[in-house]
């Protein structure tokens, strides 16, 4: 229940750079109620109908954010990336408030190293992370991945060319014997029966006894329009569990 109710609780946002304003943009989108802090005018008068909620503060004085009802927010997003000096006491100020959840963008691994030590939950680097991830799609066949863990990701990939072709390749349907025609059931030959064990039973007692198909009997041939084609899209994609090298 508390994890519910932080999912649909409003998020503070201190920071309407390119950073900010993508996120807070996508969590109103989602039906989120967010509070954006920014303490330059103009981009206080831009966002100010797009967003839920728009003021002008300075996020590094504790006294406004008091005003503001930080304290009462269970998670708050520092997206301040100008200037390490105002990112730092942004975070410390919403960490001294007591707010659960203190995510912070960090420039470098050196303002990663002190936003952690001073008690931020969640330290993201989005430039570094959006290299990476282009570096992975640019050298592979990976058309997306979901990273999971430090070296693992789910990935969605092109198969193989020789794998495309070859797991998608119409399989013709078995031809009768010569001189027996399709609709000719009389002329059929009897299925063997190799023992009692293949015998269906059906609720305790032999309802009724069919013998199963021999190895060789195919028992329904594979439509040509329900196999994917090799160039369609179900073909050209497959999730593979793929490790990344650093």
């Amino acid at each position: 229940m508390a994890d519910r109710n932080r999912r649909q609780s409003p998020v503070l946002i201190v920071g309407l750079g390119r950073f900010g304003v993508s996120l807070a943009t996508q969590l109103v989108s989602q039906g989120r109620e967010v509070l954006a802090v920014e303490r330059d005018h103009g981009l206080v008068q831009k966002y100010a109908d797009s967003l839920t909620h728009v003021v002008e503060a300075d996020a590094s004085d504790i006294e406004a954010l008091q005003q503001l009802g930080a304290q009462d927010f269970s998670t708050a997003v520092v997206g301040v990336g100008t200037s390490i000096e105002s990112s730092v006491l942004v975070a410390v100020n919403l960490v001294d408030l007591g707010v659960e959840h203190v995510w912070a963008k960090a420039i470098n691994k050196a303002h990663g190293k002190i936003l952690t030590r001073i008690g931020c939950h969640h330290v993201v680097f989005p430039e570094h992370d959006a290299g990476v991830r282009v570096a992975h799609l640019v050298a592979n066949q990976m058309m997306n991945f979901i990273k999971f863990d430090d070296n693992f990701a789910i990935a969605r990939m092109l198969p193989p060319e020789r794998r495309r072709r070859s797991h998608h390749r119409p399989v013709p349907a078995p031809q009768p014997p010569q001189g027996q025609h399709r609709g000719d059931q009389a002329s059929r030959p009897a299925l063997p029966l190799r023992g009692a064990g293949d015998l269906d039973r059906c609720g305790g007692r032999d309802h009724r006894l069919r013998p199963r198909p021999g190895p060789r009997e195919v028992r329904r041939p594979l439509r040509p329009e329900a196999i994917a084609p090799a160039d369609s899209l179900a073909a050209r994609r497959m999730l593979v569990l793929v490790r990344l090298r650093d």
